[in-house]
């Protein structure tokens, strides 16, 4: 079970079962952070154990992917910080 600090989980890539990355958009008002440009967003990892953020400080992350030999995360969000 994802915890309450999981706010707009927003895009996810698949690992195995019960294995996933995710990014999370937001921690408090959108139109705030995204006027502002403020890196509250964030990416994590989810195994059916446990949810644990692995990256924060991003702004607005909006895609993630894992590469095919599962070595490599890529996420994709704009660099405005």
């Amino acid at each position: 079970m994802l915890r309450v600090g999981y706010c707009r989980l927003n895009n996810l890539a698949v690992i195995g079962k019960d294995q996933f990355y995710f990014t999370n958009l937001r921690k408090y008002c959108f139109i705030v952070e995204m006027v502002f440009h403020l890196p509250f967003g964030s990416v994590g990892y989810y195994d059916a154990s446990r949810a644990e953020l692995i990256e924060t400080g991003l702004f607005m992350p909006n895609g993630i992917a894992v590469s095919n030999d599962g070595r490599c995360v890529v996420i994709l969000h704009p660099n405005y910080v």
